[in-house]
């Protein structure tokens, strides 16, 4: 339905076997990124550190993404959904529109913002979906690639012609693989612009191939191919006089793929194509929006609880802020179970040690709390590291089972936000 300001308003039914953090995933696939806000209504603001005697089932989140096609949403303001949920009503109260400059600020950084306006705590988590990373070719270098860039965070898919090179069994790692000749991979992948693309093939011509269909594409975050610097300049001039590609398309290429540690085994050049990526997805791209250091793992574990885990209580601990050297930055997650076990990591040693004894606190009380760890002096010492720094820290209760109740999207084509509420 729409409503008299002209936002389209839908309401979500059936999926109530879903919370909160499996439509979250669910829209990173779809838009790529987004952000999670919890409204914390609290008597006591001045510094965000208060313990809350709010029950964090009533806290109001909602998840904004950009409308699919737009990846940078405006700025502006959206006015929170008014739920049916009484507990919600009574608690939190009306609350201030979300300002969606905090939110695009939150995506830009790759890093959580807390607001501490208008009386309450509202916190703000950039979610981004793993960088995908697409394979041209399964011989010895990409199978090496596939497995170190799947441990680093990567979504891996894999290409290759041969079906002796191209199957799951092989590529254990990888997402999806595909036995096609790489044009029609390449047409499947359907690369965009935050993609990662390596060229490993094993000859001159299934690299014009790629090269030909790629320029048809998206330019992606980061596309390098390996050769030897003569093939790849014959490679680039014939491409250039007989396909009419782009001279400065083709120099936009990382050739030869990798950084110049001077690798030798298929390990060693998989290291090194690894090095620039990573290279490319911290500094090298400040016009894409930055990855956060959220977990996506941890974040999985909520959305789709193991087995053995999903009747057992549990927090979420997140790092929000940060100053100075610590383990982790901003945006790290851990869940922390009622019998002590962890899933993730804000940095380990003591600190998250004490952290894990806070959080079966939290776990007990049903409240949220913001502590403060402070990593200077004294205490960084007996950590056995040397930090000089301090991590804001939110514990938040989670529910077992679903937290889904009164679940509404709402369509903002004014600042082209999505937005998903949920009580």
């Amino acid at each position: 339905m729409k409503s008299k300001t002209g936002i389209f308003i839908h309401i979500f039914l059936g999926e109530e076997h879903m919370n909160i953090y499996s439509k979250l995933l669910k829209q990173l696939n779809m838009c790529g990124h987004a952000v999670l806000v919890t409204d914390y209504p609290s008597s006591d603001t001045s510094d965000g550190t208060a313990a809350s005697a709010v029950c964090h089932q009533t806290s109001r989140k909602t998840i904004l993404s950009a409308v699919p096609g737009q990846m940078k949403p405006d700025n502006g303001t959206i006015l929170p959904v008014s739920g049916s949920s009484a507990s919600c009503s009574s608690v939190c109260g009306t609350l201030p529109p979300i300002n969606t400059t905090l939110a695009q600020t939150a995506l830009s950084e790759g890093s959580p913002v807390l607001d501490r306006d208008h009386g309450h705590i509202r916190l703000l988590e950039p979610f981004s979906r793993k960088e995908r990373l697409l394979i041209l070719g399964g011989d010895h270098v990409g199978l090496a690639l596939a497995e170190f860039a799947a441990k680093t965070g990567f979504s891996v898919y894999v290409a290759d012609d041969r079906p002796c090179f191209a199957n799951q069994l092989r590529f254990p790692w990888a997402e999806e693989v595909y036995c096609m000749d790489f044009p029609a991979a390449i047409q499947a992948f359907q690369p965009d612009t935050q993609d990662y693309i390596a060229v490993l093939t094993r000859g001159h011509r299934h690299d014009a191939d790629c090269l030909t269909a790629l320029s048809h594409c998206p330019v992606p975050t980061y596309l390098g191919m390996i050769g030897s610097r003569r093939r790849v300049k014959e490679l680039k001039t014939h491409l250039e006089e007989t396909e009419h590609l782009s001279h400065e398309w083709l120099e936009s290429i990382h050739t030869p793929i990798g950084l110049a540690i001077k690798a030798v085994t298929p390990e060693e050049i998989a290291i090194s194509i690894l090095a620039e990526l990573i290279l490319t997805k911290r500094t090298l791209r400040p016009d894409h929006i930055a990855p956060s250091d959220a977990d996506l793992d941890v974040i999985a574990a909520l959305a789709d609880p193991p087995a053995n885990r999903t009747d057992l209580k549990k927090a979420l601990a997140t790092i929000v802020e940060t100053k100075g050297s610590t383990p982790r930055k901003a945006g790290a997650n851990m869940i922390v179970y009622e019998d002590g076990t962890v899933f993730g990591t804000i940095g380990g040693g003591c600190a998250e040690a004490g952290l894990v004894q806070t959080a079966r606190e939290v776990m007990r009380s049903g409240s949220y709390q913001f502590c403060k760890v402070d990593m200077t002096g004294e205490v960084a010492a007996e950590e056995g590291v040397v930090c000089g720094g301090w991590m804001m820290m939110a514990l938040r209760p989670q529910l077992a089972g679903s937290e889904m109740r009164d679940f509404t999207e709402i369509i903002h084509p004014q600042t082209r936000w999505i937005a998903h509420s949920v009580y």
